[in-house]
């Protein structure tokens, strides 16, 4: 009877080690890994776009209230996360130029490292007038060719190249080979080559611009109206020239200007 008690109270023994564990898993079998921060998988291209879109939002609406350095670091952030995301180049850009504390050898940086990170036409632009905009034209020139380059069919690239041509070097010619070369049937391009062409020729200038203008204008041809109204030769045609140019494009700001101008004279 004794040795039949000390079998069951040897079977019922079993040592501390061998045990199992509260969470029910036995002695061959490894506790669950806790994870670090270190072992977690990057996020994905998707998050991170999210991430950056977050930062982008927030940096505008932090200039919208007029903060430019604090918006800078948004978009400074945002850049971090997508560093070729050329518009969030030229919002950092912008905001550095209406900022307190950054200086243009720190603008003409941004510029320079959204230029190298981009390679588009657009942040070649805008530095290219940062640069007419601060005197120093060769530059601007020079950074006008190179988003040419990059964009031949931009008409805003080649107007504004055109104008610097025309208005700052005093070269005509170079302005109207610049402008004279459009593909695309920009009106605004055209505007710019009909008062160059005919610089002190108002009858000239008139003709051009009335071929440009239609019975039924679209949003584009609002410049043209514009640019009529101000070789118009009396206040009444000036008057009906700038209401089409509304009716064509009613959110054009300066079009609005211009019309209460006309009809306060």
């Amino acid at each position: 009877m004794w040795r039949f008690a000390t079998l069951i109270a040897a079977a019922a023994f079993v040592p501390r080690q061998m045990r199992s564990p509260p969470g029910g898993h036995g002695p061959c079998h490894a506790a669950p890994k806790t994870r670090t921060p270190s072992d977690a998988p990057p996020p994905s291209a998707a998050k991170l776009r999210r991430m950056a879109r977050t930062l982008y939002s927030r940096g505008e609406r932090v200039m919208a209230r007029g903060r430019a350095a604090a918006a800078a670091d948004q978009f400074r952030a945002c850049l971090e996360l997508t560093p070729r995301d050329s518009y969030a180049w030229l919002a950092l850009c912008k905001a550095l130029q209406k900022s307190p504390h950054a200086d243009v050898e720190e603008v003409r940086a941004a510029f320079r490292r959204g230029d190298a990170a981009c390679a588009t036409a657009h942040v070649t632009h805008a530095w290219a007038a940062f640069e007419a905009k601060k005197g120093d034209a060769r530059s601007a020139r020079d950074l006008y060719e190179e988003a040419l380059r990059r964009d031949p069919s931009s008409p805003y690239v080649r107007h504004a190249w055109g104008l610097l041509e025309r208005d700052v070097f005093g070269d005509a010619g170079k302005a109207l080979e610049i402008l004279d070369r459009d593909e695309t049937g920009s009106t605004l391009l055209a505007v710019a080559a009909a008062e160059t062409r005919y610089a002190g020729d108002e009858k000239g200038l008139r003709d051009a611009l009335l071929a440009l203008v239609k019975p039924r204008p679209s949003r584009d041809d609002a410049i043209a109206y514009r640019a009529f109204a101000r070789v118009a030769r009396s206040g009444g045609e000036r008057v009906a020239a700038l209401r089409r140019a509304l009716e064509a494009d009613p959110t054009s700001a300066p079009g609005v200007c211009e019309l209460a101008e006309a009809l306060c004279e």
